[in-house]
């Protein structure tokens, strides 16, 4: 597959998702949305926000991924953004914003120069972009 290649060619691989809240399992409820991270053995920055918690799973692509990466000695991160819609809304999208002002982050926000007015920029880009499900596609 043309993915796997690719994570071949890139130093470390960032994965960014959502799931529902309702898969999240707490022991003390928190209110969404809410940002947990995993990462490889080979990941050696420490994570930008609070580890997964067992039992919890992150499954589909974004694992796959993550698992290529375990297995051919790639260093990965993932990120889930756990939200109350099973769609992608702003403060979705939002919850990764932080992620960007990091040194890990570094060389996409150079590239992507957040707005002061970072709402209403969003706004603009689910309203002009195709989105499915928790997928947005610019």
């Amino acid at each position: 597959m043309a993915l796997y290649a690719s994570l071949h060619a890139v130093g470390e691989t960032l994965v960014l998702c959502s799931s529902h809240i309702s898969e999240l399992k707490l022991d003390e409820p928190e209110e969404a949305p809410l940002l947990r991270g995993l990462s490889t053995s080979y990941h050696q920055a420490a994570l930008l926000a609070s580890h997964l918690e067992q039992p919890n799973i992150v499954s589909g692509m974004p694992a796959a991924v993550m698992q290529h990466c375990q297995v051919h000695g790639k260093p990965a991160a993932i990120y889930v953004c756990f939200t109350e819609t099973m769609y992608l809304d702003i403060p979705s999208i939002k919850s990764f914003a932080c992620l960007l002002e990091t040194s890990e982050f570094e060389y996409f926000s150079e590239r992507l120069k957040l707005p002061k007015d970072l709402d209403s920029k969003l706004q603009e880009i689910m309203r002009n972009s195709k989105t499915e499900l928790d997928n947005l596609y610019l």
